[in-house]
């Protein structure tokens, strides 16, 4: 299973769920879809947005305070709208409030496949220190691998944009390291002939 971008947090879920899902890569990592929109949210509403999604208040205000910040900010106008789209809302705190079910931290401890987890160091989406966070939840995992990418590897933006190949080059190169190990532990566990 690889999940791309908020895919990452999706593929994490259906693992968690999914026994047959056997290797999960998560190709950025999101653990947390309202603290990745917290990270780009402008600063003067940062606080008031953390504290008052969770308890489901200020729709209003929220509402007419992003709407302005949209139109002074192509990047909170262009995330507000792809959010609305992808949640199905038609409003920013809507969309704020469905972001709060993106999060895997509830489901991190049930995965048991192997997992690889793929982070860049100037992710604008995602905030650095959600890797540690992702890495510390995932308590079961048969495997777990983190790769973070950075600016030397021109890969360290969000999905690795700069530098794709490299992040598949990661991927494949994962997946065969995993396939050799199964295979020598299979010739090892065969019955030896005499």
């Amino acid at each position: 299973m690889v999940g791309c971008s908020l895919g990452g947090c999706l593929a994490l879920r259906a693992s968690a769920f999914e026994p047959r899902i056997s290797r999960t890569i998560c190709f950025d990592i999101l653990p947390s879809l309202f603290e990745s929109v917290l990270h780009v949210a402008p600063a003067s509403l940062k606080r008031l947005l953390s504290s008052a999604l969770p308890r489901n208040i200020g729709r209003g205000i929220i509402n007419r305070l992003l709407t302005r910040a949209a139109r002074q900010n192509l990047t909170v106008q262009w995330g507000l709208r792809q959010g609305m789209h992808v949640m199905g809302v038609a409003t920013p705190y809507d969309f704020l409030r469905a972001s709060l079910q993106f999060d895997t931290a509830s489901w991190s401890p049930s995965i048991r496949q192997d997992v690889l987890l793929l982070a860049g160091a100037e992710d604008h989406y995602v905030p650095q220190g959600q890797l540690a966070v992702q890495i510390d939840g995932l308590t079961r995992t048969r495997s777990l691998t983190a790769r973070l990418f950075t600016a030397e590897e021109q890969a360290s933006n969000h999905c690795q944009l700069g530098n794709i190949g490299l992040a598949l080059d990661t991927m494949l190169d994962w997946m065969n390291r995993l396939d050799a190990s199964q295979e020598r532990l299979s010739l090892a566990l065969a019955p030896q002939e005499v």
